[in-house]
């Protein structure tokens, strides 16, 4: 799908999709991040923005849409960025809240040098703290270095899926590295591509 940025507003799109009775969706099937970011509606480019927002909260978007919001602004590193974009938009198999959740818990862990445990577990006493208490700001994302992250995950991870006895759980943690394998992928390519090296 080619969209003319120029061409495109789509809180206008909406407004005409709402009032011909038409499905509200929005496509962005295709696109990648930075073709979306020129697209979107900012409050420079839109004087009607918070108006488009609320909008958007009440249309079912599609997959792209909601990979977007996650990943747009989420280090102040392109690769990272676009590499989880694209593992959150041909996500079908787990959650984007499941696994971006993940990923900020075990980021802020990381940076905190608390040992590495899913985000689903919990203490097992009230003075026990598994997980660092805030998230991390993109600042504190751009100092960890990306591919000994992803590759401590995948080994932390795996040994976890391992050990797992079976069911929900085992299946979380399946989840998880499929995840993590997955946005590993989209980071080595999108280090490679040349916008971004």
């Amino acid at each position: 799908m080619t969209i003319n940025a120029a061409s495109v507003n789509p809180y206008i799109n909406i407004q005409k999709q709402q009032s011909t009775q038409q499905q509200n969706s929005i496509s962005l099937e295709g696109l990648t991040l930075s073709e979306i970011r020129e697209i979107m509606p900012t409050e420079e480019k839109y004087p009607d923005f918070l108006e488009f927002k609320k909008e958007m909260i009440k249309i079912d978007m599609d997959s792209e849409y909601g990979a977007y919001q996650f990943s747009n602004s989420f280090t102040n590193n392109e690769p990272i960025n676009n590499a989880l974009y694209e593992t959150l938009k041909n996500d079908t198999k787990f959650g984007k809240l499941f696994l971006i959740s993940e990923i900020e818990h075990n980021m802020a862990d990381e940076y905190n040098n608390m040992n590495i445990v899913a985000s689903f577990v919990m203490p097992t006493s009230q003075d026990e703290q598994l997980h660092a208490r805030d998230f991390l700001t993109k600042k504190e994302k751009h100092s960890i270095d990306f591919d000994s992250f992803i590759s401590k995950m995948l080994k932390t991870f795996t040994k976890d899926l391992d050990e797992a006895k079976g069911g929900k759980i085992k299946q979380q943690y399946q989840d998880i590295v499929d995840g993590y394998t997955l946005l590993q992928q989209n980071y080595n390519r999108a280090k490679s591509e040349p916008i971004y090296a």
